[in-house]
C-alpha cells in the first residue's frame, strides 16, 4: 500500500465508533523501513498554526484492520 492511498482513509475508533480523522503522516524504522506509527488529525484542510486540535498517534500495533476506505484502531 501507498502512502498517497493511507493518507485518503478515514481512521475509527472501534470501542465506541468514533471518527479520529485522516492519516496526515507516519514515523516508520529507518532500519527495516516498516510502519510504526500513523498520525491522525481532524483538522481537515486548515494549517496547523490556525488550530488547536490534538493530533493521534497511533501505534501500528492498535491497528485492527485496514478497509478500502477506513481504518480501524484500538487506542
Amino acid at each position: 500500500m501507498r502512502y498517497c492511498d493511507l493518507k485518503k482513509k478515514e481512521v475509527i475508533y472501534v470501542k465506541c465508533g468514533q471518527k479520529l480523522g485522516k492519516v496526515v503522516d507516519f514515523e516508520f524504522d529507518e532500519c527495516t523501513g516498516k510502519i510504526c506509527k500513523l498520525i491522525v488529525s481532524d483538522r481537515g484542510c486548515l494549517p496547523a498554526w490556525l488550530c488547536f486540535e490534538q493530533d493521534y498517534v497511533v501505534p501500528w500495533c492498535n491497528i485492527r484492520q485496514i478497509g478500502p476506505d477506513i481504518v480501524n484502531v484500538e487506542l
